[in-house]
């Protein structure tokens, strides 16, 4: 499964990843490619989206179905995106 959260803006992003995910879970699957970006077209900010994702994921609504989460593998994306593995409890 694949969540692209290109163009998302930072204001409600907790709120958007958390209902993605609990709308995931819903449906069963456990791991998910989170695709950010790597902020090369907000060259004031750098890589803003990919930090508040960081930190959504580990501390914002969504965190307690969060199991893990890394940097991608260059052929999915690198620094653009995330692995997460998610858990239903």
């Amino acid at each position: 499964m694949t969540l692209d959260l290109h163009g998302l803006r930072l204001r409600g992003l907790d709120d958007h990843l958390s209902r993605a995910l609990l709308d995931l879970l819903h449906d069963a699957p456990t791991r998910l490619l989170l695709v950010h970006g790597k902020g090369l077209h907000s060259a004031r900010h750098g890589g803003a989206l990919r930090e508040a994702v960081l930190t959504a994921l580990a501390e914002g609504p969504a965190a307690s179905h969060v199991r893990v989460f890394r940097t991608a593998p260059p052929h999915l994306g690198g620094e653009g995106a995330l692995l997460v593995e998610l858990d239903a409890r």
